[in-house]
């Protein structure tokens, strides 16, 4: 965590040809409206930060600015920013889109 925005960080890998290179990949993730974190302790929905322009604060970003975007023949890092949970629950849970749920996700200071 910086300041007061939680940082989720996590790696695309593309799958792998026959001779061990990486395949070409061009994947979007769901909506970025769709991204968010449940605060357990009041049930309440956190969504992804947005600038005074209404951008989602994400990277990278594809389709529009509408998703996260993975293009390429490389392992790709991709890192949408929440604001900060409260300092309890130190676990809480992370929509990725409503298909993926992550439970928990640790959280440190």
């Amino acid at each position: 965590m910086v300041g007061q925005i939680l940082n989720v960080e996590s790696i695309f890998t593309p799958p792998k040809k026959p001779n061990g290179d990486y395949k070409f990949t061009n994947v979007h993730s769901g909506e970025l409206k769709d991204f968010a974190y449940i605060d357990e302790t009041t049930s309440k929905r956190i969504s992804l930060l947005q600038d005074e322009n209404g951008k989602y604060m994400a990277d990278p970003i594809g389709g529009a600015g509408r998703n996260i975007g993975l293009t390429g023949t490389t392992p790709k890092n991709y890192r949408p920013q929440i604001p900060l949970p409260q300092p309890k629950p130190r676990r809480p849970s992370l929509l990725i889109s409503e298909q993926a749920r992550l439970t928990p996700v640790q959280v440190s200071r």
